[in-house]
């Protein structure tokens, strides 16, 4: 395949040694890309995978010089196998740590300033888990939830947040402890590895760093340090498509040195479907290049009535894909669902049992004695959070929509693929409807949504709900 001018000189840059980034726009060749760069050079190099399929798909097509890794890969082959203590820590509980922990764990007080004991430790949770992922040496005042500090009076906001955070610090060194039974989780052992000065890291000439949009802040001090050493680092990725800034992740096409290259041709959609994804750039102010469509013929659509076998049904939240798989498998489609339902399934079933007085069993709603509890800690956790949604939006009968969408991923044949946005990212479809679930905002981060679910279209984009 012919490279690109950008393509090619993205090539070229890497031949010459120094750290730049690449801007690649939805289907403009990303892995191609990398691929050629990595033939380009002499090795060894480090492909950094946003994820495990990803990291799978790339073991296949990348040549024998690189060696293909996921962050969590690489912390745990240089840094965790290594230690016995701190793995048995880990897969006692395969790296979850749960509210119920730090009730355990910690001397929390029964309520403080009027908050409850379990409401502090989801805060003191979600405070954990932002410092875990963070470059910052200690937790910060930042990383308590605003949740947790509006339900106080302004003057005990100091004290409140000085009390999370310190709760927070001493949940870290429990957790960091080989002899305490805090578990270990996947982002405590990754910090653990990056404090070490990120072992593994200085046997590569070069580093190519995918999704570089949607970093772990825990990798930048890593990387910087690496590039300050000669270390080679390439950047990919696309700041429009930079999703998980609820989580903590940053864009490191900002904070990482180098000069810039774009990649706006794509090849997966036509120019109409292009013009369609444009138009949300310039809604939130994109200054790059014009996204081009170089792909097949494609078309955009306000359909009617259920549109061609195949298609993906892409929503914002939840409880919009559990809503139509169940209104798809109630009329016999077979439909399969990104990521499943399973766990969406377990989760429903327990707040269900939440909302009728009982008591789950399942390990995220156990430390909860009623349905109260759980609605105010969903506000700390973004899980819960979606899990409280769906449930006051559909109450007890979200566990039959549920059931009732679980048949159709049985049978044999699939007419629809259900799917989030998060979970759509990085795959494509011939055809792609939007679902109607999507926040009518000009938010940075939800205007990025839109562009990535317009953007999984390969031919037929049907925009009848946007």
């Amino acid at each position: 395949m012919k490279l690109t001018e950008g393509q090619q000189e993205a090539v070229e840059r890497a031949q010459k040694g120094g750290s730049f980034k690449v801007v690649a726009m939805a289907g403009a060749g990303k892995t191609t890309t990398l691929r050629a760069i990595a033939e380009a050079l002499p090795g060894p190099i480090l492909y950094l995978a946003f994820n495990s399929s990803v990291a799978r798909e790339a073991r296949t097509k990348f040549p024998n010089n690189t060696v293909v890794s996921t962050l969590h890969s690489l912390a745990f082959r240089n840094f965790l196998k290594d230690r016995p203590e701190m793995l048995l820590k880990f897969e006692e509980r395969a790296g979850v740590i749960l509210v119920k922990d730090i009730m355990e764990y910690l001397d929390l007080p029964q309520e403080l300033y009027g908050i409850p004991r379990f409401g502090l430790a989801s805060a003191v949770k979600a405070t954990l888990e932002r410092f875990l992922t963070s470059a910052e040496p200690a937790p910060t005042p930042d990383m308590v939830p605003g949740t947790l500090l509006s339900l106080v009076e302004e003057k005990r906001k100091p004290k409140l947040t000085a009390a999370v955070l310190g709760f927070t610090q001493a949940a870290w060194e429990a957790m960091r402890n080989p002899g305490h039974p805090m578990p270990l989780s996947h982002e405590g052992y990754v910090r653990l590895w990056a404090e070490a000065g990120a072992p593994g890291l200085d046997r590569f000439h070069t580093v190519l760093v995918d999704e570089a949009q949607d970093l772990s802040p825990s990798l930048m001090n890593p990387l910087l340090a690496y590039y300050q050493k000669g270390g080679q680092v390439i950047a990919v990725g696309d700041p429009n498509q930079a999703i998980y800034g609820w989580r903590g992740a940053v864009d490191a096409l900002t904070r990482l040195p180098g000069e810039e290259v774009y990649l706006p041709e794509s090849f997966r959609f036509g120019p109409e479907v292009a013009g369609y994804a444009q138009a949300i750039l310039e809604a939130k102010g994109w200054r790059g290049p014009a996204l081009k469509g170089l792909g097949g013929p494609s078309k955009v659509v306000r359909g009617v009535g259920l549109p061609r076998a195949g298609t993906a049904w892409l929503y914002r939240t939840n409880a919009g894909v559990v809503k139509m798989a169940a209104e798809l498998a109630a009329k016999g489609y077979g439909i399969e669902v990104v990521g499943g339902l399973e766990a969406t399934a377990k989760l429903i079933e327990a707040g269900v049992e939440l909302m009728e007085g009982k008591r789950p069993k399942h390990p995220e709603l156990a430390v909860f004695k009623d349905y109260r509890e759980f609605w105010q800690a969903a506000d700390m956790d973004p899980n819960l959070k979606s899990l409280r949604n769906l449930l006051d939006r559909y109450g007890k009968r979200s566990l039959d929509l549920v059931k009732e969408a679980q048949k159709g991923t049985k049978k044999k044949r699939v007419d629809y693929i259900l799917s989030t946005t998060h979970k759509a990212k990085g795959l494509e479809w011939d055809s792609v409807l939007l679902g109607d679930d999507y926040p009518d905002s000009d938010a940075g981060e939800e205007l990025n949504l839109r562009y990535v679910a317009a953007t999984r279209a390969r031919r037929v984009l049907d925009v009848r709900h946007w």
